[in-house]
């Protein structure tokens, strides 16, 4: 049989990782019962989507005084045929 922790946990991820406490509103109201009194450890997944991200931008933002003074484009080639040959 599992622990509650393990069901906790189950429950925390299949609630697509609600907190301690709105789990516990659940079991409150009889929502999910496996999940009363269940105390979480600290999941990685939680915490790392909690980490503020850099910026990408590593070098002076260009300004453009003059149309076409800064053109981007695609220089790739695709060599592989689609299924239909093309």
């Amino acid at each position: 049989m599992a622990t509650d922790n393990t069901v906790g946990e189950l429950w925390h991820k299949r609630l697509c990782y609600m907190s301690q406490k709105g789990m516990q509103r659940l079991a409150d109201d009889n929502l999910v019962s496996e999940v009363m009194n269940v105390q979480l450890e600290r999941c990685t997944d939680c915490l790392a989507s909690k980490q503020n991200r850099t910026s990408f931008r590593s070098r002076p933002l260009m300004i453009q005084k003059a149309p076409l003074e800064l053109v981007h484009t695609n220089v790739c080639q695709a060599d592989t045929k689609s299924h239909a040959g093309c």
